[in-house]
């Protein structure tokens, strides 16, 4: 398989991830909608219909991550660079505070979005084609700025 032919089946898949993120597991809550229909004139129906959605929550961050890796897999979303896996090795552990057992060593996925963007945040899907190529991130209704979400680069 030619480097081209292997690119395009890359943004398929990650069109795939990215359909079922925002059609399954993240939302618009309705703090969001309403900004949206104050700023851009768009109601909240029309906002979902085209997959804006709000930024998540570090726990809504998890569950739909969580609900990613149930649907493709460990495999695929190891090649899609908007997901990271992650453990609480070599971070505080607080398991045993309120847990007879701890869990910190277990692996898990996670959106690389930060969670501060929840309160206003969107997340606006870009289409070609009716296939979702990327997922712009706006830290607010009004942002002029928005960024494409992309993994931040190690420090």
């Amino acid at each position: 398989m030619d480097s081209r032919a292997v690119s395009q089946q890359s943004n398929q898949v990650k069109g795939a991830v990215f359909a079922f993120l925002i059609d399954h597991c993240l939302s618009l809550r309705a703090a969001t909608a309403a900004d949206i229909e104050r700023a851009w004139q768009m109601t909240t129906e029309a906002a979902y219909e085209a997959g804006i959605r709000s930024c998540p929550t570090e726990i809504e961050n998890l569950i739909a991550s969580g609900s990613c890796r149930d649907r493709f897999g460990d495999e695929v979303l190891k090649t899609i660079d908007r997901f990271y896996k992650f453990d609480r090795l070599g971070s505080e552990c607080l398991c045993l505070e309120w847990r007879r057992d701890c869990v910190c060593h277990l692996q898990t996925w996670r959106l690389d979005i930060d969670p501060e963007l929840a309160d206003r945040g969107l997340i606006v899907p870009a289409r070609e084609a009716g296939r979702i190529i990327f997922l712009q991130v706006f830290r607010h209704a009004r942002d002029l700025h928005p960024f494409r979400f992309r993994l931040r680069e190690a420090a």
